[in-house]
């Protein structure tokens, strides 16, 4: 072998060993790159804080969201309630401890009592239109209407989100 063709050889051989190298070193960021994948990955899993039900989804899956935006909408613990919306000139008749009746589509048979638990303290006017199952812009009456929250004695088969049929008995005398 001449000088030459060894000279051609040994520049041969150390570019295969830096080119061997560099694909050492471009494997090994691939999988750093990969080992950050899956780390994010693991820190995109989304718990609850607690038990519950997911009652509406407010971003769609594959949808880019910044931290602390919402994605979920939760209802948290086992509690079972049912929310009632009153016309305003009607209050007057209403009262914790009011007993209701509710009967629900998916129970046709059933009829659910319970407890007027809680009156609200503004009427859809000054909520979000969001915060009410149906806007006053979409009534056929402009009446201001109040949310009146019932716990209901038994609950079971009922889970959040289920439309349902609200009676109050009126206050005594009335």
């Amino acid at each position: 072998m001449s000088n030459s063709q060894r000279r051609t050889a040994e520049a041969l051989e150390s570019t295969a060993i830096a080119d061997a190298r560099a694909a050492t070193a471009e494997v090994a960021s691939a999988n750093a790159e990969l080992a950050l994948a899956r780390a994010d990955l693991d820190a995109a899993v989304i718990r609850a804080p607690a038990d519950g039900w997911v009652v509406r989804r407010i971003a769609e899956p594959g949808a880019s969201v910044v931290v602390g935006q919402p994605v979920v909408a939760l209802w948290i613990g086992s509690q079972i309630w049912v929310e009632a919306w009153v016309d305003e000139q009607q209050l007057s008749d209403v009262a914790v401890g009011n007993p209701v009746r509710v009967t629900v589509k998916s129970f046709p048979k059933r009829v659910f009592s319970g407890v007027v638990e809680a009156i609200g303290v503004s009427t859809d006017f000054e909520l979000p239109a969001d915060a009410v199952p149906q806007p006053k812009n979409e009534r056929m009456r402009a009446t201001p209407v109040v949310c009146v929250r019932a716990k209901l004695d038994q609950t079971d088969g009922l889970f959040p989100g289920l439309s349902a049929v609200v009676g109050i008995r009126r206050k005594a005398g009335r």
